[in-house]
């Protein structure tokens, strides 16, 4: 018996070292794509600039429009103020058109981006005064941003009752959503994904979201949402080790895309910090919220301000630990 244990024990543990190995790997390059931030920001800047440029031999509004909406695209989730002016820009060039699909697609973007800044009041009123109905091709978006900006809301709420409201908002235009996706786009996949996490289906939603996620092409943005909702599966099941192995993909995809609004990074830098990993805890957290100021991310920053304290009051003590113990080898 001791023999055959032996033996099984041998055999898996070049499995479980692999396992292991492939985490490092991940860890390490994060380390380094946290390192080399700027050289992803400056990346960003030059196409940013490359669509400026453009505008300056562009004069037909039509060209504008589509210019403003790439430039609100790349400033979306990288600097909130900028994408509010382009978002604006944007509208107001879709007003001179008169095209009620560009001007609702405006307003949407507008609500959309007034959510990350904090902007409920005035996101909630362009909503109200969208007929959507006169542009049945936005319905599975326009749901969509209903959902983001109630979930943000729900996240500030002062009340207890205001939370729940703002909850079952969130879930019920997420759920009608998923009747003006197309099946296999990522957008789909995404609520439907959230909708089978809410329901407690994990293994349901993993199943559909790992078979998807070798289909995202490297450079999407739906590569970090979908990896981070992967993640939040794995945690609803207790699985530690995997919950912090597609934390640390999304982070990855999220840095090297330029994002500054994100969640996976300050999520893992709390996990490295329960596991006493606590340079890497104050390394990440100290990007997070670097990244979260540039973008005027009003929710991200708040969240990460009440982790902060913690993670750097440990990153101080264990400092002061290793300075006395050099003292004491010396």
């Amino acid at each position: 018996m001791n023999r055959f244990l032996t033996i099984l024990i041998a055999s898996l543990f070049p499995v479980l070292l692999f396992g292991q190995n492939n985490f490092d790997s991940l860890l390490d390059e994060l380390d380094q794509t946290v390192a080399d931030y700027q050289l992803y920001s400056n990346k960003k800047e030059t196409e940013i600039n490359k669509l400026k440029g453009l505008l300056q031999y562009t004069a037909a509004d039509l060209q504008k429009y589509a210019i403003y909406g790439k430039l609100y695209a790349e400033y979306k989730s990288y600097q909130s103020d900028s994408a509010l002016i382009y978002a604006r820009k944007s509208f107001q060039i879709a007003e001179k058109l008169n095209d009620i699909q560009k001007l609702n697609h405006a307003r949407l973007n507008l609500t959309s981006i007034m959510g990350t800044l904090g902007m409920y009041k005035e996101a909630t009123d362009i909503l109200n005064r969208i007929n959507i109905n006169t542009s049945p091709e936005l319905k599975g978006y326009y749901f969509t941003v209903n959902s983001v900006v109630y979930g943000y809301m729900s996240d500030y709420a002062a009340s207890l009752q205001e939370k729940e409201k703002y909850v079952l908002l969130t879930k019920k235009y997420r759920d009608s959503s998923l009747n003006f996706y197309p099946t296999p786009s990522s957008a789909y996949i995404m609520a439907k994904s959230s909708t089978l996490l809410d329901a407690g289906k994990h293994n349901e939603t993993l199943h559909l979201l790992l078979n998807y996620f070798p289909n995202i092409a490297p450079n999407s943005p739906d590569k970090a949402v979908i990896a981070y909702i992967i993640s939040q599966a794995y945690r609803a099941k207790k699985d530690s080790k995997e919950e912090k192995r597609w934390l640390t993909i999304s982070a990855i995809s999220d840095l090297q895309l330029a994002k500054k609004e994100y969640i996976s990074l300050r999520s893992l830098a709390f996990l490295m910090y329960e596991n006493g990993d606590i340079d890497r805890a104050y390394k990440y957290i100290k990007r997070s919220l670097e990244d979260a100021l540039f973008c005027n991310a009003r929710l991200r920053t708040y969240e990460i301000s009440k982790m902060l304290p913690i993670i750097n009051e440990a990153y101080q003590k264990q400092n002061e630990t290793n300075r006395l113990q050099l003292m004491l080898f010396l």
